[in-house]
């Protein structure tokens, strides 16, 4: 089964419940994505749904959308509806099925384009509300590249229907049992968890590479909980750092020599 938000167009739910059952619920509410839904080894799945147009008005609300649902499924997407190009597309009368026919009108090749136009698709294949942003295409490919190497997948769909159809493929692909996939011979990349970062714990980590002093994330962070800065561990005696939860002496007497005490 799909959940599908409360506030997702009925068009694309009944184009997918013509395969997969869905359900409504208030799922942007719950902080997840506009689609979301199970597979197999437990994983789950969710999918947030721009308009290439809604993308390029406002990238920053659209990115902060990603992020505070990040955490709530084990793999994040992100499906941008529409076309977008670096130079103006000369659309034949209609796009059909699904495909898109262009031709480049002339442009100089001395330096890249400035500008991105867009093209959304209705069902029906013609374009409407087509639209220039005085922006380079490069910021959108960046930006695109960086969302994917934060573990988040972007997936294009020239309109709605195409985006029902991806998510359907997507769906029955993520219940077949793991043995079945054969693709890349089932590589997974690691995901990355979108949060902020604690400079004094990454010091901590730091300083534990460094001297072998075996604190890892959790330590760092009880560490942090008493202490706001090396200073204020230098300052320290053993009993205070061996307050922290997971410290005992001898690693407390590590740290306290790592920066430089004394004992």
């Amino acid at each position: 089964m799909i959940l599908a938000d409360v506030s997702e167009p009925d068009d694309i739910v009944t184009l997918i419940e013509q395969s997969v059952p869905v359900t409504r619920i208030n799922l942007n509410q719950t902080k997840r994505s506009d689609y979301y839904f199970g597979g197999s080894e437990s994983k789950t799945y969710q999918f947030s749904r721009v308009q290439i147009n809604e993308l390029l008005s406002d990238m920053d609300s659209a990115e902060n959308e990603l992020v505070r649902y990040y955490n709530n499924a084990d793999q994040n997407c992100l499906i941008i509806e529409g076309i977008a190009s670096p130079v103006a597309i000369q659309l034949g009368r209609k796009l059909k099925d699904l495909g898109v026919s262009v031709r480049f009108g002339k442009h100089s090749t001395s330096k890249l384009p400035a500008a991105i136009f867009t093209y959304p698709i209705a069902d029906n294949g013609y374009s409407y509300d087509t639209k220039q942003y005085n922006r380079s295409k490069s910021l959108l490919q960046a930006w695109r590249w960086r969302l994917e190497q934060s573990g988040i997948i972007v997936i294009d769909t020239v309109n709605y229907y195409d985006t029902a159809l991806t998510l359907v493929a997507i769906y029955n692909n993520c219940q077949k049992p793991a043995g079945e996939h054969t693709t890349l011979q089932r590589y997974i990349r690691p995901k990355i968890r979108l949060s902020e970062h604690d400079p004094f714990v990454e010091s901590l980590m730091s300083l534990s590479h460094a001297y072998s002093l075996n604190i890892g994330e959790e330590k760092a962070k009880a560490i942090a909980v008493h202490f706001h800065s090396l200073l204020d561990i230098a300052e320290c005696e053993v009993g205070e750092l061996i307050q922290c939860e997971g410290i005992g002496r001898p690693t407390a007497e590590k740290i306290l020599k790592a920066i430089g005490r004394e004992l």
